[in-house]
């Protein structure tokens, strides 16, 4: 199971309610309690919390996140070792470690996010994300989009993504010169690369980079072939894409991308929204022309997570699903701009 390091874990994600062990397992095995709290502190330190709990003091809130998380790894691997199930007893307690680890995330993303709420500026951008989504050349165009879920189903979707990612990193022209040309697109594809000698890697890559318009050629080009041995590493491109399909939810697709050179956070969401994958449907790609739609508003924000989340409420007033919002204004944002 891909880890979720505590920056990149979302509380939606944090299994809530009635999830069933399974999932609760699946969850705890994002974070390794061993590595954190290494010499058999892990388990010396989770066992004292549960007795404590089940002997009537409730205080889970005290803990950091990182030992909530480390006290839900260490019940998963004590009942995986029993070879059952958690008693109701213990479940209650399990439970309670959940909440409070919702609790801590939901507070931490919440910390981002002022109380203002812009209702002037929502309003009018609703007014003129409505007059321009009943254009039929905008609801045609957001279909073709949503059609490219298609590309996730490819063996080599990780490696596709990355090299559409950097060619469009610091500057988009690269995207034709080097994603629409085949001849230079078939020059850096993951087979093309592990025939090129190791120590010429990066002077290749560096090459055809340049020849396709690039930006950053020489920066992007050592990424590239370090992400050659991360391929491997997971066991070629098969294997790396079954690992991604069965990381936990968006939380664990994004930490296993965030694996790879060059993949920021940003990157690795923005690559899961290119193929509209469910799980990435609620999100907004804080971009340089959401900006430039926060600009025209007049709009100022103190963090990425307070614009994201503005632009999520103005995508439900206007009754549209946020990644929709997301891709009218990407591929529309001077007929956004010019409705306000």
């Amino acid at each position: 199971m891909v880890e979720i390091p505590n920056r990149v874990l979302r509380s939606m994600d944090v299994p809530r309610g009635a999830a069933n062990w399974h999932e609760i397992e699946m969850f705890a095995q994002t974070f390794n309690g061993y590595n954190h709290y290494p010499n058999e502190s892990c388990g010396e330190f989770a066992n004292s919390v549960v007795q404590s709990f089940l002997a009537g003091k409730k205080d889970l809130e005290k803990l950091n996140l990182s030992r909530l998380r480390a006290c839900l790894f260490f019940e998963q691997r004590r009942y995986r070792h029993f070879g059952f199930e958690p008693d109701k007893k213990t479940m209650v307690y399990i439970r309670a470690l959940l909440k409070t680890i919702g609790t801590n995330v939901s507070q931490r993303e919440k910390n981002g996010i002022s109380n203002k709420r812009w209702e002037g500026q929502k309003d009018a951008l609703v007014k003129a994300v409505k007059s321009v989504w009943k254009r039929t050349d905008v609801k045609e165009r957001i279909e073709a989009l949503k059609r490219k879920q298609d590309d996730f189903r490819r063996e080599d979707f990780i490696w596709h993504a990355i090299l559409g990612g950097f060619s469009t990193m610091g500057n988009s022209r690269g995207y034709k010169g080097l994603m629409r040309n085949d001849a230079n697109h078939s020059r850096v594809e993951f087979s093309a690369l592990q025939n090129v000698p190791t120590r010429r890697r990066i002077a290749h890559i560096a090459r055809v980079f340049r020849d396709s318009k690039v930006s950053y050629a020489n920066k992007k080009a050592a990424w590239l072939t370090e992400n050659v041995k991360n391929v491997e590493a997971l066991g070629g491109l098969n294997s790396a894409k079954q690992k991604l399909d069965g990381a936990y939810r968006m939380s664990g697709k994004i930490a296993l991308l965030m694996t790879f050179k060059g993949i920021s956070k940003k990157y690795a969401r923005n690559m899961m929204m290119d193929v509209y994958h469910p799980e990435f449907r609620n999100c907004i790609a804080v971009d340089a022309r959401i900006k430039s739609v926060s600009k025209a508003l007049g709009l100022k924000f103190s963090t990425f997570e307070e614009e994201e989340q503005f632009y999520i409420d103005t995508a439900k007033a206007a009754r549209l699903q946020p990644w929709k919002l997301d891709r009218v204004i990407y591929n529309f944002t001077s007929d956004i701009i010019d409705a306000l």
